[in-house]
C-alpha cells in the first residue's frame, strides 16, 4: 500500500486545479499569482516554486506549451 501524506496529496490537488484554472477562461480574468490564490496558495513566490517542482515548468512555460496544443485540438475538432 502507497503512503502518501496529506500535505502531498493537498499539494497535488492544489497544482492539478491551478493546471485546470492556468488552461481554462479563468486566465482572461485573473492573473498567474490569482489563480495560484484561487488554487490554495499563499504567495506568488510558494506557487511557482512548488509548481515548478511538481511538473517542471514555470507556471507561465506551462501556460505557453499546452495553450497552443488545446487550442489546436479544438480548432482540428471543428
Amino acid at each position: 500500500m502507497i503512503q502518501t501524506k496529506f500535505t502531498e496529496l493537498r499539494t497535488n490537488y492544489r497544482i492539478e486545479h491551478a493546471k485546470e484554472l492556468l488552461l481554462s477562461e479563468y486566465l482572461d480574468v485573473l492573473t498567474v499569482e490569482g489563480i495560484g490564490a484561487k488554487s490554495g496558495f499563499a504567495s506568488k513566490s510558494n506557487f511557482f516554486a512548488v509548481f515548478k517542482e511538481s511538473t517542471g515548468l514555470s507556471p507561465i512555460d506551462f501556460i505557453a506549451k499546452n495553450r497552443k496544443s488545446t487550442k489546436n485540438r479544438k480548432n482540428d475538432q471543428e
